[in-house]
C-alpha cells in the first residue's frame, strides 16, 4: 500500500449515506477523473498533496479503502476527452452513469471515455483497463479484502 494512513474530513462521519458526484473526464495527471477520483474531497486538506507526490493512479485507487459511497452518480453529459482536470477538449457524450459499486461505476465511465477519445483520435488510454495502473491496484486491493 501507498497510504500509511488516510486522515478523513469530520464531516463524513455527520451522515447516515454518502451520495458521491463526479464529472466523466480525462486528467493530465491521472489519465482520468470518475468517481473513486472524487473521493479525494474527503480527504484533509493537508493529505491531498501527498496523493499528487508519485503513485497517483495507486494512491486514488486507495481511496476506495477508506470511503464506501452508498450511490456514485457520474456526470457524462459533457465529458474532457483531452487535458483535465479543469479544462479540455469537450465531447458530447450525454450520459449519466448512477452506480453503487466504485469499481463498477469507473468501470463504465472509463469505457465511454476511451470510445470518444477514439472517435476523436486521442490514443492515450489503455485499451484494456486491466492494463491501467488504477485498476490493476483497485483489483489487488479488492482481492486483499477477500
Amino acid at each position: 500500500m501507498y497510504f500509511k494512513n488516510i486522515i478523513l474530513s469530520n464531516s463524513i462521519y455527520k451522515y447516515d449515506k454518502i451520495i458521491n458526484l463526479s464529472n466523466l473526464k480525462s486528467h493530465r495527471s491521472a489519465g482520468f477523473t470518475f468517481s473513486t477520483k472524487s473521493l479525494v474531497g474527503f480527504m484533509h486538506p493537508c493529505q491531498r498533496r501527498i496523493l499528487h507526490k508519485d503513485h497517483l493512479e495507486e494512491r486514488i485507487a486507495e481511496l476506495s479503502m477508506a470511503v464506501a459511497p452508498d450511490i456514485n452518480i457520474i456526470d457524462g453529459r459533457k465529458i474532457f476527452i483531452d487535458g483535465g482536470p479543469d479544462n479540455g477538449k469537450v465531447a458530447e457524450a450525454n450520459t449519466i452513469f448512477v452506480n453503487s459499486d466504485l469499481l463498477e461505476a469507473d468501470l463504465k465511465s472509463y469505457g465511454l471515455l476511451l470510445k470518444f477519445k477514439k472517435k476523436y483520435g486521442i490514443n492515450d488510454l489503455d485499451e484494456d483497463p486491466a492494463s491501467n495502473r488504477f485498476f490493476k491496484h483497485f483489483h489487488k486491493i479488492q482481492d486483499a479484502k477477500k
